[in-house]
């Protein structure tokens, strides 16, 4: 029998996945890892690993809206989101900065083809970095706007971390 079926626990089926403390685990834990490569078991983490994380977490929000929004009750689902709430600021802040900084709209387009650099492969390397970064920031800002829509998720973030603030900074 295969080892993942066997230890497979039906009972551990929730009707609601905002009861599972666990919901919210994977993608955060790697968003986490992003940050702090010395956190227990982790590794360096890829960009499109980044990406796919943000991403889940959004979906995830986003299917439970309807009961994030119908109740204000903290969900046991959010409370990882609690306990970790200044590394996924410190990692969302970083990947929306990526390409608002190093990126600016103004510059990517301003000057013509002819006149920018000779060497392809440099400057397909410097396109395709680009692309990554404004992926991660769409992304990061997705799943920000997401928070934000609800108030019971963007509670979990105490004061003293002052997302809004820290995201305003750097755009403005």
């Amino acid at each position: 029998m295969d080892p993942f079926v066997a230890s497979w626990n039906h009972e551990q089926l929730v009707d609601d996945p905002l009861e599972d403390t666990s919901y919210f685990r994977d993608p955060i834990r790697t968003l986490i890892c992003s940050v702090e490569e010395q956190f227990e078991g982790c590794d360096s983490v890829a960009l499109y690993d980044i990406a796919e994380a943000y991403n889940v977490l959004f979906l995830r929000i986003r299917s439970s809206a309807e009961t994030i929004g119908s109740k204000d009750l903290p969900f046991p689902a959010l409370s990882i989101i609690k306990r970790n709430c200044s590394l996924l600021v410190k990692a969302m802040h970083r990947d929306i900065c990526r390409a608002l900084i190093k990126w600016p709209l103004g510059t990517c387009y301003a000057a013509p083809i002819e006149s920018q650099s000779h060497n392809w492969r440099e400057s397909a390397v410097e396109v395709y970095l680009m692309a990554e970064s404004i992926l991660l920031s769409h992304y990061a800002l997705r799943l920000l706007a997401e928070i934000f829509r609800f108030s019971v998720i963007s509670s979990t973030f105490p004061g003293e971390h002052k997302c809004a603030r820290n995201i305003n900074h750097f755009i403005y």
